[in-house]
């Protein structure tokens, strides 16, 4: 074959330049790397929010915020699922990683969906469970004042009252407000949750104090000879 015959022959027939290997195999590698980051990342959420919608779904007092916390959580799941598919498609290192990104910025399921089934539980568990069990507590108890008790017995009802009233207070619609919260807002404020948490604690401190009281006062009722120990 003469250097003649090998000028004329297309530039696709030309040895490949070995630069342009490394760097077509280099992107290659990345691409997969980043696809199976991807998987990896995608199937974590998904179990997660699997076993928290199992925990919703066993959480008898939620009444309405059940169907919302778990239609949240289904949907997240449905989504991440599909963005999964959409990654393992790509064909480029830049479409990849900008899908990948999307499945922390876009969804936050550490930072923002599973913490809020969380605190949306405590507030129900506050809201529907314990401060009513104390209220009707305080009733009981009212009724069992008697002149004889009620110098030990009525500060501590009061208390029991006021520490219930402040719970009550602290998580009053919460749940309606944590569940409207999104992924975009968290995104601009990643201090998003900081107030409802610490309203939520602020109103597990008060059942605990009123839970107290009670306690107190049922031994006192119970032993009245120890009443003003």
């Amino acid at each position: 074959m003469t250097f003649a015959v090998l000028g004329a022959l297309p530039a696709s027939a030309k040895p490949l330049d070995p630069a342009t290997t490394t760097s077509t195999t280099a992107g290659d590698a990345r691409l997969q790397q980043i696809k199976s980051d991807a998987a990896s990342q995608i199937a974590n959420r998904v179990n997660d929010l699997n076993q928290t919608i199992a925990t919703l779904r066993s959480t008898s007092w939620l009444g309405a915020d059940q169907s919302v916390l778990i239609g949240t959580a289904q949907g997240d799941i449905t989504a991440l699922t599909q963005l999964g598919a959409t990654i393992a498609a790509d064909t480029t290192v830049l479409a990849a990683q900008t899908h990948a990104a999307q499945i922390t910025a876009g969804y936050r399921v550490y930072a923002l969906v599973i913490p809020v089934d969380h605190l949306v539980r405590a507030a129900d568990a506050v809201a529907d469970l314990a401060v009513p069990e104390l209220n009707s507590l305080a009733v009981t108890i009212n009724g069992l004042v008697t002149p004889a008790n009620s110098a030990v017995i009525q500060p501590l009802l009061t208390d029991l009252t006021t520490q219930s009233a402040a719970a009550a207070h602290d998580v009053a619609g919460l749940p309606v407000q944590l569940e409207a919260d999104t992924p975009a807002q968290w995104n601009t404020n990643p201090g998003l949750l900081a107030p409802p948490t610490t309203a939520v604690h602020a109103a597990r401190e008060a059942i605990a104090q009123a839970s107290k009281d009670a306690h107190t006062i049922i031994d006192d009722l119970t032993h009245p000879a120890a009443a003003g120990h």
